[in-house]
């Protein structure tokens, strides 16, 4: 009985390597393509085929609304800073004082070179100034002393309102509360 395996499993191994050596008839390759095969987006139709059908269909063309500027970007919500031809960017309602002379360095766009705050604040530690402010002053639950106003005006250089040595938009609270409807 053992010589008939070897003989069956002799046999199905030679059918195997003969099967090899025939060329594969599938697969995958430029070869298995049919003739004149076009790329995928060849079929696809442009913009005035897809209006022809649109108007064909019966279906009304779309009108076209231009957009409108929201104002509610980046530079909507900042404050620019310039010292010569470099600049940095900071939230608006950052900058706490400034004397008429620095009245100049508040611009309402981006300079040629805009700088970092840390870079920018150590390249102009001469006219600029930082005051580290409390959350509840952020918030605009507790002012700013007036001691601390004096002495912005003693100093004479531009205060910049800071959180944790970052800029940051102090709130004003507003005098009146506002009623109800």
């Amino acid at each position: 009985m053992r010589p008939c395996f070897i003989f069956v499993f002799a046999w199905l191994a030679f059918l195997q390597a003969s099967e090899a050596e025939d060329a594969r008839k599938g697969g995958i390759g430029p070869e298995v393509l049919p003739p004149g095969a076009l790329a995928p987006t060849a079929d696809l139709p442009n913009d005035e085929a897809l209006a022809a059908r649109r108007e064909a269909g019966g279906t009304v063309s779309p009108k076209i609304v231009p957009r409108k500027e929201k104002g509610y970007g980046l530079a909507e919500f900042s404050q620019f800073l310039s010292f010569g031809e470099t600049g940095t960017i900071l939230p608006k309602g950052s900058v706490l004082y400034y004397p008429d002379a620095h009245s100049i360095r508040l611009i309402s766009g981006a300079s040629k070179t805009m700088l970092s705050w840390p870079d920018f604040l150590t390249a102009n530690r001469s006219w600029l100034a930082t005051h580290e402010v409390s959350l509840a002053q952020v918030k605009g639950e507790a002012p700013i002393s007036e001691s601390d106003r004096a002495s912005f005006k003693a100093g004479g250089k531009m205060v910049v309102a800071t959180l944790r040595n970052n800029p940051v938009t102090v709130l004003i609270k507003p005098s009146t509360t506002p009623s109800k409807p």
